[in-house]
């Protein structure tokens, strides 16, 4: 808390998402009455709500996994969605270090996306789609791989 009053802003890590939103819940009343804004980066329904990830990207403390932080990252550096919102990396608190290092060592963070430069091709796709529907060919009249590779 002291830190937060100095001008740092924290993240807090720790090994599992109910430990984070327990700890953000139970500090919630203390962190506000010195006008501490806290959060956590849990995202319990795997669907990524950007207006709301700034949102708790904006606050002072937030309470965290390494696989929530993981995530974000990815995104904000490789998406480039801005999903923390420009938050800078200032001061992290590790707790359980011994349970992420070691327990916990094959976790991983795998960012779902498009095939990449697939957005460059839609125009095309969409175009041999278009001739497709216009053709109206039956199942029966496209070759199938193995007549492809029989000519």
């Amino acid at each position: 808390m002291i830190l937060v009053l100095k001008g740092h802003i924290i993240d807090i890590v720790t090994s599992n998402p109910f430990l984070a939103i327990r700890d953000e819940e139970e500090s919630k009343e203390l962190f506000n009455k010195f006008d501490i804004s806290v959060a956590n980066n849990i995202n319990s329904n795997n669907i990524i709500n950007l207006k709301s990830q700034k949102d708790i990207y904006s606050c002072d403390v937030i309470f965290g996994t390494t696989l929530e932080y993981q995530g974000d990252i990815l995104r904000d550096e490789y998406k480039l969605i801005k999903i923390r919102n420009n938050r800078k990396f200032d001061v992290v608190i590790v707790d359980e270090i011994d349970c992420m290092l070691v327990d916990q060592y094959n976790h991983s963070t795998l960012l779902s996306t498009s095939i990449p430069f697939m957005e460059n091709y839609s125009v095309i796709l969409q175009l041999f789609w278009a001739c497709y529907k216009r053709l109206k060919l039956d199942d029966e009249q496209i070759l199938n791989d193995n007549e492809l590779q029989e000519k």
